[in-house]
């Protein structure tokens, strides 16, 4: 039985709170990039594994955070 497939997201309007917490900003000044992604530079990324590119990947989140898990 497959799984789904998941993004994580930086901040949206939705979030945005979470994400203007003392701890979290400094978090973002250790992204390599120097700032949290926004909704539209995940498009990408989105599209991939909706794709027949995809069809052979299940239970996978694919992470997009311009290399902070690399910096860490």
């Amino acid at each position: 039985m497959p799984t789904e497939n998941a993004i994580p997201i930086g901040p949206t309007d939705g979030n945005a709170p979470f994400f203007s917490q003392p701890r979290i900003a400094e978090l973002a000044r250790r992204i390599p990039l120097g700032r949290f992604g926004r909704p539209d530079e995940l498009v990408g990324a989105a599209v991939f594994p909706a794709s027949d590119a995809a069809s052979y990947i299940t239970g996978q989140v694919l992470t997009v955070d311009a290399g902070l898990s690399v910096a860490l």
